[in-house]
């Protein structure tokens, strides 16, 4: 029932921070790129950077961490 956290190198608790601080970045960003649809000046650049921050997060936890060297 829980095997995808060892499938992915993390405790399961290491497993709920990782997918519970994405969680928290794309709420932030879905806000963000709310706001920037009725203010098209503000939050420019705010769909780029969540994305970036989450890819990167994705990149460096778990077994993935060992392969960017």
């Amino acid at each position: 029932m829980f095997a995808h956290p060892a499938d992915v190198c993390m405790s399961y608790q290491e497993h709920m921070w990782v997918s519970l601080n994405i969680c928290y970045l794309f709420g932030v960003g879905s806000a963000k790129a709310l706001i920037h649809a009725i203010f098209p000046d503000i939050c420019v650049t705010s769909a780029s950077d969540t994305v970036r921050r989450a890819v990167d997060l994705l990149a460096t936890t778990g077994c993935r961490q060992d392969t960017n060297e």
